[in-house]
């Protein structure tokens, strides 16, 4: 709404935007946590712990110059769903099933915590990739590039053909629905996120931050990119 606003010149949809703000923050944003619910419903909010809900809505606050807020969700973002150390599971049972894929240990960010029944602690690459864009608004750019180049582990494990893991883990159950496979969406970010961090979520009102710098992080990046082209 915002965007169409500067867009278009009309100011109902400036008018929208602040509507639509007010009412997000106060039945959505969980000032004591510092994170935004999933969802709310006539019997209150779902209060479960996603990943999602401190990433994206990081990224959404930048957009709508929210910068203090979205750094503390970006903290909360760090001390509650980081996980490390996560190497590629194989198995025959059905509920986990890897033939194809493994490799060596990962870091990156879980889907889930408090709130669901024993969530997977598993690296979950399109959510791990959400929170580099995250830092990469902020400009953490030295965290950033530590988690690319995590996920680009998960690119170039025994076994894949040039797509990015899903998950080092198979939880095929629902409410879960994870599988071990080669990802479009996260091989999508990873290739957005090493081209043109900015393409999704632009801040409108402030310069673009600037491109990844580092030797090493660009000669990694540009490789991962060909290898996906």
């Amino acid at each position: 709404m915002t965007g169409l606003s500067l867009v278009l010149g009309d100011e109902k949809y400036k008018i929208a935007a602040a509507r639509m703000k007010k009412a997000i923050f106060e039945t959505l944003y969980d000032e004591e946590n510092q994170r935004f619910y999933q969802g709310a419903g006539t019997d209150g909010v779902d209060s479960a712990w996603a990943v999602d809900c401190c990433t994206w809505a990081g990224k959404t606050l930048l957009s709508i110059l929210e910068a203090r807020k979205s750094r503390a969700v970006a903290e909360t973002a760090r001390e509650t769903f980081l996980t490390s150390g996560k190497s590629i599971v194989v198995s025959t049972e059905e509920e986990h099933y890897n033939t194809r894929y493994s490799g060596a240990s990962v870091d990156g960010a879980k889907p889930y915590a408090d709130g669901y029944n024993t969530p997977p602690d598993i690296v979950w690459s399109e959510g791990t990739l959400g929170y580099v864009s995250l830092l990469l608004a902020l400009g953490e750019r030295s965290e950033a590039e530590y988690y690319l180049n995590e996920m680009m582990k998960l690119q170039y494990c025994e076994g894949s053909t040039g797509g990015v893991l899903y998950v080092t883990e198979t939880w095929a159950s629902l409410p879960w629905e994870f599988h071990a496979w080669e990802s479009v969406v996260s091989s999508a970010w990873l290739y957005i996120l090493l081209t043109d961090e900015n393409a999704l979520f632009p801040i409108t009102a402030k310069p673009m931050a600037q491109p990844m710098v580092g030797k090493n992080g660009i000669k990694r990046g540009r490789a991962a990119v060909r290898a996906m082209e």
